[in-house]
């Protein structure tokens, strides 16, 4: 069977389509605050006062529910390092090139820290080696890089109507998937640096 990838997926509608019917993607983003609040605790390391404070989305979408995770995360960062201030934070958005970059930008201009966009899969490395403070992601990688065969009877693969082989196909390629992703932070992340993920199913 042909493998095809998700990226040809056309999920992620225009006109703001994803901004308006993503509330429970934006309840798990607020059930993820209290592991923000955590991870920031845990980030103890010296701030060159002249270094800039990488924060990465992986996974953006149209953005209504990013910058919930991002101001939440900016917050509990300047909460801790007063000396941060706005113009020292950038956040790089990260989603396929196939997003709706124009909602995105238009979410995103009335904040006040910049922000950079990444059009480029999350199972690829984003941004170069040792550069990220802060990576966060929510309800974005169980979107596999690709599909590992057709269902049979459903949608979804562990809906229960699956035969053991493809539940087994897309096991796999889930496991293989998130391996990546997270070797790719890992070669992101700054020594000492914190990545922060939730999904929900």
């Amino acid at each position: 069977m042909s493998s095809t990838t998700v990226e040809n997926s056309s999920v992620m509608k225009d006109n703001k389509h994803y901004n308006l019917n993503s509330k429970s993607q934006l309840a798990a983003i607020q059930q993820s605050f209290v592991y923000i609040e955590k991870a920031v605790e845990q980030h103890n390391v010296s701030l060159n006062p002249i270094d800039i404070f990488f924060i990465v989305d992986y996974g953006c979408s149209q953005g209504a529910n990013s910058v919930v995770a991002i101001q939440t995360i900016i917050q509990a960062i300047q909460r801790k390092y007063g000396t941060i201030t706005s113009d020292k934070i950038c956040t790089v958005l990260n989603d396929l090139p196939s997003n709706d970059w124009l909602t995105l930008f238009q979410t995103f201009a009335r904040l006040s820290f910049s922000c950079l966009a990444s059009g480029k899969s999350f199972y690829e490395q984003i941004l170069p080696s040792n550069t990220v403070q802060f990576g966060y992601t929510s309800t974005a990688i169980h979107w596999l890089s690709k599909k590992p065969c057709n269902l049979s009877r459903h949608c979804f693969a562990f809906a229960g109507q699956s035969t053991d082989e493809e539940k087994t196909m897309w096991g796999k390629q889930a496991a293989e998937d998130y391996e990546l992703f997270l070797q790719h932070r890992s070669n992101e992340l700054k020594k000492g640096q914190l990545k922060n993920e939730t999904w929900k199913f």
